[in-house]
């Protein structure tokens, strides 16, 4: 969110929720004007969704465009991915790359993912390693911002 002020040229007032039991309780009774939540908790309680922070519309919240597609410059979508230690024998790193490529198309894995409104999409392990120093790089920044003011709004 404090990436999103910034890059939108907003303010907001930080609340922080210990989960999304207060946070949406909160949203819904009128407490707090925006909260970021996974597509199936927007779907599930029936919310209107303002703005996607992946770098595609999602098929879980149809008609609801990107902040991209809104004219803000950021992403901000949910990633995870296998990290090994260096060194690992090439022969073994090929053997996960291709077990995270099958598990990514795995209809199990599919149906899974789709219950919180997300879809699986593969990167190779320059494409996740790039994504990483990025999202390390842009997380920086933002934690110095913050310190050098002496703390979030």
């Amino acid at each position: 969110m404090l990436r999103f002020q910034q890059v939108a040229g907003i303010e907001l007032t930080h609340v922080p929720f210990a989960g999304d039991g207060p946070g949406l309780t909160a949203l819904m009774g009128g407490h707090v004007d925006l909260y970021m939540a996974m597509p199936n908790t927007v779907t599930d309680r029936n919310l209107d969704a303002v703005a996607v922070f992946s770098d595609e519309p999602m098929a879980s919240l149809p008609g609801i465009k990107t902040v991209m597609e809104q004219g803000h410059n950021m992403t901000a979508s949910v990633s995870g991915g296998l990290v090994a230690p260096k060194g690992l024998p090439q022969d073994i790193k090929q053997k996960l790359v291709k077990g995270c490529e099958q598990a990514t198309e795995s209809e199990e894995l599919k149906k899974v993912l789709a219950r919180v409104g997300f879809e699986a999409r593969y990167q190779g392990p320059d494409e996740f390693r790039q994504l990483v120093e990025h999202t390390s790089e842009v997380n920086g920044r933002l934690i110095n911002d913050v310190i050098k003011k002496g703390g979030g709004r």
